[in-house]
């Protein structure tokens, strides 16, 4: 993503929900050959310039989601929701969506 370059992948839930969030950053297709095939071409017709555009959207989502302090943020809410007690694991266990 952060390259700003359009992403493709297998049309699974965990990357369409939360990576591939749509068309306007990249392609997915079913695990088959044949679909690969027929994304691969879609590429194709697409051209340069719905490429490139993919590409930024792709590019800044991912600077929303994927820079170091996020990660980091991200990583010790699980250490904490997973280390807590019953009480303040609600807080700690909620997403917290900061992509708009």
């Amino acid at each position: 993503m952060l390259s700003g370059k359009p992403q493709m992948s297998t049309r699974l839930a965990s990357i369409t929900g939360s990576v591939i969030v749509g068309t306007d950053m990249g392609y997915t297709f079913s695990p088959t050959v044949a679909s690969l095939k027929a994304v691969l071409y879609r590429v194709w017709h697409d051209g340069r310039g719905v490429l490139k555009r993919k590409g930024q959207f792709a590019r800044q989502r991912g600077l929303q989601l994927f820079i170091a302090t996020k990660m980091v943020a991200a990583y010790e809410r699980l250490f904490l929701c997973i280390s807590s007690d019953g009480e303040s694991r609600d807080s700690y266990c909620t997403y917290q969506s900061s992509f708009h």
